[in-house]
């Protein structure tokens, strides 16, 4: 429909300093799909600012550097919802594009890594429903996640600017639980510079997501992670990630741990300082490995590790034309690789270097 202009104006519900969650959320709502939204300048706010059930919609920065940029770690809210709280949400439609845009959080560049965890007496109840079983004490704002989507198809983050955020820079799933649970699919990162975090760097739990070109620094855990449980309804297809220039401070670059099949994986051209890879899969009933066609392929890692790439219960895939330093005293299995339970995995040639 065009272009419109989102920016802060004193005597406006919009205003600079103030918690505007509520009024862009009544603003984006009312602007219909097939739309612009160009943000001029930063726009401060301490809830979640969502996009929801938008078609060809994109939201972008009038300069790389304007954006949304949250007041305070908890949000005005109770650890729970602070916990939980997303910088930008985008729920429902298809389409939507978070574009040349800057998210920054409270995360301070000379604080801890993780945040603090909620106290030891403190337990939260899922969904805010008494009747559910209770999560164990976590970090207090360890999921507020840069850019999270949410039941949406075929979403796109391109050259966006994610800074300072206590949990993932970005996320994706589908909607519901359970044998209710509706697979989201399709998802495209491009560029982009994301620094400061206390979690993973992406977490999509999406069928054909395609990831290309970040340049990744500070993160806390996994680069990539999918961590599946046993949800009948969730399966991972046709993911890629490849050409991430990443500064390692903490976790791996790739941790997947199956209970739900995972399928035609590519980790490829990573330049890393420390290139550690998990894959943990896991068997169904008929013993059938659920991690299926996993691919590790022309990565560069810079600094001595011990094992580069550890598969369990892996069917089809390969290690293949990476090129790596490696420590030799406690390597598990010659050049650098783990293989446990696994079948039709080539794991050769590889360069490596035995310090």
């Amino acid at each position: 429909m065009g272009n419109v202009v989102l920016n802060a104006v004193p005597g406006t519900p919009i205003e600079a300093g103030a918690d505007n969650a509520a009024a862009v959320n009544e603003r984006l709502a009312k602007i219909p799909d097939d739309s612009v939204v160009i943000v001029r300048g930063t726009i401060t706010h301490d809830k979640t600012i969502e996009i929801r059930n938008k078609r060809d919609f994109t939201i972008k920065g009038e300069k790389p550097t304007d954006g949304f940029q949250t007041l305070t770690d908890t949000g005005t809210l109770d650890p729970p919802g602070a916990r939980t709280r997303a910088h930008l949400r985008v729920v429902g439609g298809e389409r939507v594009a978070v574009c040349a845009i800057t998210v920054r959080g409270t995360h301070p560049d000379s604080g801890p890594n993780r945040s603090p965890s909620l106290p030891s007496d403190y337990w939260q109840t899922i969904d805010d429903d008494p009747s559910n079983d209770k999560w164990p004490v976590r970090n207090i704002w360890e999921d507020q996640t840069a850019v999270d989507f949410r039941g949406c198809n075929n979403w796109r983050v391109t050259d966006a600017n994610l800074e300072n955020v206590w949990g993932d820079f970005v996320s994706a799933a589908g909607t519901g639980a359970g044998t209710s649970y509706v697979q989201s699919s399709g998802g495209t990162i491009t560029g982009g510079v994301w620094k400061r975090n206390g979690r993973c760097a992406v977490t999509p739990y999406i069928d054909n997501f395609h990831w290309e070109g970040t340049k990744v620094l500070r993160r806390v855990s996994s680069l990539y992670h999918i961590e599946i449980g046993g949800n009948p309804r969730l399966a991972i297809h046709n993911h890629t990630i490849r050409k991430i220039d990443e500064d390692n401070t903490g976790g791996r670059i790739v941790t997947m741990s199956s209970g739900a099949l995972m399928e035609n994986i590519l980790i490829t051209e990573i330049v890393a300082d420390e290139f550690d890879v998990f894959v943990n899969g896991a068997r169904d009933a008929q013993n059938n490995a659920l991690a299926r066609k996993i691919y590790v392929r022309n990565n560069i890692g810079l600094k001595p590790i011990n094992t580069f790439c550890k598969f369990n219960d892996v069917t089809i895939g390969d290690i293949i034309n990476n090129v790596m330093i490696v420590e030799r005293r406690n390597n598990p299995t010659p050049g650098g690789i783990g293989l446990t339970g696994c079948t039709e995995v080539t794991t050769v040639p590889n360069s490596i270097t035995f310090v």
